[in-house]
């Protein structure tokens, strides 16, 4: 797995060397962040835009023996059964995660890009529009988030009053919303204290209207109620549940929050004929990751306890799976 690893970083450095005169750099544009959002231009505010104008977002798809390296990457550990299993098992894990963003986030002086959790692989192929490609510069991924994070909160929290992030990790995203919306009460929620420090600490050295709050997903604490006419965002969180979700949601309909917005990669949403697809949906069963949640999410919207809004399949993410699909939900009950 290594030896592939180097060889992708080995070509990707030539290629940088030869310049165009050897690969063809697309660049990710304006029009192309609203076709990937399933979305149109009007509709990407001027902060994406600003975003957009001030990273360098070119990339070149892989091909041949560069191509059969990516695949080969994400299809061994799956066949190898070395890949971890998601869990309540693993608290003493994002335990560690989150500290070390933590301390870096303070060692910094308080700078947000310490925040950036340390899965983001530099210089590894990723997903786009069901291809393999390499970013000319790094960090993509990251400065992808931004945009979509960016457009994604800004269209679905405005009219909100305040947000709860549950399952906020580093803080990263509470951060972004602090900023996007600086008179709302944003609130971060996660089941170590790693993470409630970094949110309090937002409060403390940028005056934001953020709190912290210790929050277990597997064991939701009814008590903890949501303010009127709020927003809930879930990132990247519910898929490390497994199939383990059904109590957390039956809490968060139970709280009728106006609007709960999810990112994750979604089984229901990939086509298994597809390779980079079959992939995908084979790293998350191997993983244990989210299942059968729009199935349910659907007989639950049958049964009139929620109302499905919007499903949107993003075609982007990293070497395994697409990250950034979502859906748009609220409470009925």
């Amino acid at each position: 797995m290594l030896t592939n690893v180097l060889f992708i970083e080995k070509q990707r450095k030539r290629a940088q060397m030869s310049g165009d005169k050897k690969h063809t750099w697309k660049n990710l544009a304006l029009a192309d962040f609203a076709r990937i959002f399933n979305t149109s231009t009007k509709e990407l505010p001027t902060e994406c835009k600003l975003i957009i104008n001030s990273h360098d977002f070119r990339y070149r798809y892989l091909e041949g023996k560069e191509r059969d390296a990516a695949i080969l990457q994400a299809i061994q550990p799956i066949v190898s059964g070395s890949l971890s299993k998601v869990g309540k098992e693993r608290q003493p894990i994002w335990h560690t995660g989150w500290k070390e963003n933590l301390q870096a986030f303070e060692k910094n002086k308080f700078d947000l890009n310490s925040l950036y959790p340390k899965y983001f692989h530099s210089g590894r192929a990723f997903r786009i529009e069901g291809q393999y490609a390499v970013a000319k510069t790094e960090p993509f991924e990251i400065n992808f988030g931004k945009v979509f994070k960016t457009w994604l909160f800004k269209k679905y929290f405005s009219k909100v009053e305040s947000i709860y992030e549950f399952g906020c990790g580093s803080g990263i995203n509470i951060a972004i919303l602090a900023q996007l919306f600086p008179d709302k009460p944003i609130h971060g929620l996660d089941w170590v204290s790693p993470s409630k420090k970094i949110v309090d600490h937002f409060s403390k050295h940028f005056d934001w209207k953020t709190e912290g709050h210790i929050f277990n997903m597997f064991k939701p604490n009814k008590k903890f109620k949501l303010d009127p006419n709020s927003g809930v965002l879930l990132f990247s969180v519910l898929e490390q549940m497994g199939n383990n979700y059904h109590d957390f949601l039956s809490y968060l309909i139970s709280q009728k929050p106006k609007i709960v917005v999810h990112v994750d990669s979604m089984e229901e949403l990939y086509n298994p004929k597809n390779l980079l697809d079959y992939i995908a949906v084979s790293y998350g069963k191997n993983r244990n990751y989210l299942s059968e949640y729009l199935t349910n999410l659907k007989e639950l919207a049958r049964r009139k306890r929620v109302q499905i809004l919007q499903t949107t399949y993003v075609n982007f993410g990293n070497l395994f799976l697409d990250g950034y699909s979502f859906d748009i939900w609220r409470s009925k009950d």
